[in-house]
């Protein structure tokens, strides 16, 4: 039982207009003294007073706002090249109602039911021409949303389809007179007293039904009709399917990074998620695929659904990998320099350390995009250092991907500041930014013997933070490099001079020297 209403209320009514179709009107209502029913004193559309529109609701006054906006003047403004409003009124055409003046309106009255909905302002359905009202002519507006459910039959002697609204498990009858559609995309149906939002579907789809149970589908087109119109509607909602099939198997998928150039123009990764083949980025609303095939005279589709868990999953690991993105598609690196180039060389070499991780945990990675093929995969040092009279025999083995390169033909690169080697199946390798740093000195002061660096022992402390598997080498640099660690020595006898500090100090590193060979 719907609740009294109030002596004087404002409420919105449903009504037709001629050339538009189905409209609301912001009214004013006012009950007839003791009888059961309200009289409209003041419709707020098209000049609605200013002192009414005042004593409104916030949420009121937006609805004679939103409602004024398909006023005739307005419409008139947006929609006409005529003289007046008349003219417009005397020339407008069917199509261009349906195509561009309904389309407008059908936006307005839907926000104007949305809110109507969310703030329980009262809807009635207005006959033409009456201005009385009564409870009976209330209309609920349904708190539930509708869904469609579209029926395919196919037979050798031909197929059909039909279509039902379901709201809370329970069928619309879409036959009931009085049934009409008020808003087609987004969808807003009446069915009696009832207002109903309806998504999976558009008004266009619904409207047959309205007169008819179900449509024909022609032999001839039989087969266009399945692979374009049902298998839209087998992608976007619930079927119900004879004499074909709809399958549902788990799809292959695979999560694909690609190194673009942005739309800011610098060097970004982009994500994508493909499902059989076809590409989603995160932010997409479609949560589903579907494939027609035509197997041995049997129409099979084939949908799919997208694994949102899984797709999370790879943005985390993304992220803990050191990319970052606002949209979760394009991804970037921290501390870049604005410079294109250097930045590409920072994506490539940051995207090869974590392509070990990336790739384990599914990803391919791609740079087709740059204009270069560049190796994504890690680079890997092996170094090894002995010694051998006065000199440091130093051979390191540079892996890039599948190749491995002696460092010494990196040397060139290293003194001139390229940071792209060519490999040999012609993709190029990014030397890591540090290496530069790290090893130019070394190539400067070292000799070249076939593919191994050879070093002279004055140049030890070149060699700091290079040495790994050589504990010898290595405790000797550190302690000549710093010279707090070295042991405390004692003064050969044919000294007979008290040392000053730091004249000990350079006695025990000259001792060192000589002790560890270097000098």
């Amino acid at each position: 039982m719907k609740d009294k209403l109030p002596e004087r209320l404002f409420a919105l009514t449903l009504t037709s207009n001629r050339l538009w179709g189905p409209i609301l009107l912001p009214c004013i209502l006012k009950r007839s003294g003791e009888r059961d029913y309200h009289t409209i004193t003041e419709i707020l559309f098209p000049f609605p007073s200013s002192s009414t529109v005042a004593s409104l609701q916030p949420e009121e006054q937006e609805i004679v706002s939103v409602i004024n906006e398909y006023g005739e003047r307005q419409l008139f403004r947006l929609f006409s090249k005529d003289k007046n409003v008349k003219e417009f009124l005397e020339n407008v055409t069917p199509e261009k109602t349906e195509k561009f003046i309904r389309p407008y309106i059908e936006k307005r009255i839907y926000k104007c039911l949305a809110t109507a909905r969310d703030e329980a302002v009262p809807v009635f359905f207005m006959k033409s021409g009456i201005r009385t009202i009564h409870a009976e002519d209330r209309l609920e507006i349904s708190s539930s949303q509708a869904y469609p459910l579209f029926r395919f039959d196919r037979h050798p002697e031909g197929s059909t389809y039909s279509l039902a609204l379901l709201i809370n498990g329970q069928r619309i009858s879409l036959r009931e007179s009085g049934t009409e559609i008020i808003c087609s995309s987004p969808c807003i149906i009446r069915t009696g007293n009832r207002i109903v939002f309806v998504t999976g579907t558009e008004g266009s789809r619904i409207k047959p039904f309205l007169a008819k149970d179900k449509i024909e589908i022609p032999p001839r087109s039989e087969k266009k009709y399945f692979s374009t119109f049902v298998l839209s509607t087998v992608n976007s909602g619930s079927v119900e399917a004879s004499g074909f099939k709809v399958l549902t198997p788990e799809p292959e998928k695979r999560a694909c990074l690609d190194i673009e150039q942005g739309l800011a123009g610098n060097p970004v990764i982009i994500l994508r998620f493909f499902y059989e083949g076809r590409p989603f980025f995160r932010s997409e609303p479609e949560i589903s695929s579907t494939g027609f095939t035509e197997e041995n005279g049997e129409y099979v589709f084939r949908k799919f659904f997208r694994d949102t868990t899984w797709e999370d999953d790879c943005i985390r690991t993304l992220n803990n990998s050191g990319f970052f993105s606002e949209d979760q598609a394009n991804f970037t690196i921290a501390n870049l320099s604005g410079n294109y180039d250097k930045d590409l060389y920072s994506t490539v070499e940051h995207l090869c350390n974590a392509s070990d991780d990336l790739t384990a945990a599914g990803f391919c990675l791609n740079c087709s995009k740059t204009g270069k093929s560049f190796n994504l995969r890690p680079v890997k040092l092996d170094e090894n250092i002995k010694t051998a009279g006065d000199w440091f025999d130093i051979n390191i083995k540079v892996q890039f991907g599948d190749y491995e390169v002696p460092f010494i033909r990196l040397k060139r690169h290293i003194l001139s500041g390229i940071r792209e080697y060519q490999l040999p199946d012609g993709s190029f390798a990014v030397l890591p930014e540090a290496w530069f740093t790290r090893y130019k000195g070394l190539l400067e002061f070292s000799r070249e013997k076939d593919d191994t660096i050879l070093l002279h022992k004055q140049h030890f402390s070149l060699l700091d933070g290079l040495v790994r598997e050589e504990e010898r080498i290595r405790d000797a640099i550190q302690k000549l490099t710093l010279p707090e660690t070295l042991p405390e020595v004692k003064l050969p006898s044919i000294i007979k001079a008290t040392l000053r500090s730091y004249q000990e100090e350079g006695l025990r590193w000259l001792l060192w020297l000589r002790a560890s060979r270097l000098g």
